[in-house]
């Protein structure tokens, strides 16, 4: 895993958290993005494709994590407009140094206009899954805020508000469901031609 720069957010003492604008696209075919629902796969997925294309692996959730703390406890904490603000600095950040490198984004980091715009730049697969396998893949969802009381039918709600905003920033669409990570990490290398 790479270091992130340390600066990001360096003042969370307030309420507002500044959004990075990005100056300059970045430039395309040197970073593939990996989005989709929670359960999809996507740090999974692009931790295989990173070391097989021997790039650099960001993975924004993690870097979240290490830098600000647990996401459930940020949630609780500081509340989830807290967290979106968080994770599209953070997204962006990631962004602007990327270079030949595989991007897992969190599941809703596409509901942030900055944050679709990049990303709809570059080469950017969308992870789906159906839910059951989603659910069983994530624990049942217990230690995920967004998915609090009915974790099926909370699953749901959010895949199919967030549905359009994956494709619409996609370049390639998998379904995960019944595939294994070599084979979804495959369709990916060749679909980029990246092999």
């Amino acid at each position: 895993m790479s270091e992130f720069p340390p600066d990001l957010g360096a003042d969370l003492n307030t309420r507002s958290i500044p959004i990075i604008r990005a100056t300059e696209p970045t430039p395309r075919g040197q970073v593939i993005v990996l989005t989709g629902p929670m359960g999809a796969g996507k740090s999974t997925i692009a931790a295989e494709l990173a070391q097989r294309l021997g790039w650099q692996l960001i993975d924004t959730d993690e870097l979240i994590v290490t830098s600000h703390g647990e996401i459930p406890e940020i949630f609780v904490e500081r509340g989830e407009d807290y967290f979106r603000n968080l994770e599209a600095a953070t997204i962006n950040r990631a962004l602007d140094g990327a270079a030949n490198a595989v991007i897992s984004l969190g599941g809703g980091a596409v509901l942030a206009e900055d944050t679709r715009k990049r990303i709809g730049q570059l080469d950017t697969v969308f992870l789906s899954v159906n839910e059951d396998i989603a659910l069983e893949r994530i624990g049942g969802g217990a230690n995920r805020p967004v998915l609090a009381g009915n974790p099926q039918e909370n699953w749901r709600r959010i895949f199919q508000q967030r549905l359009p905003l994956y494709r619409q920033t996609s370049t390639l669409e998998i379904d995960t469901s019944d595939k294994d990570v070599a084979a979804v990490t495959e369709e990916i290398i060749q679909h980029f031609q990246l092999a």
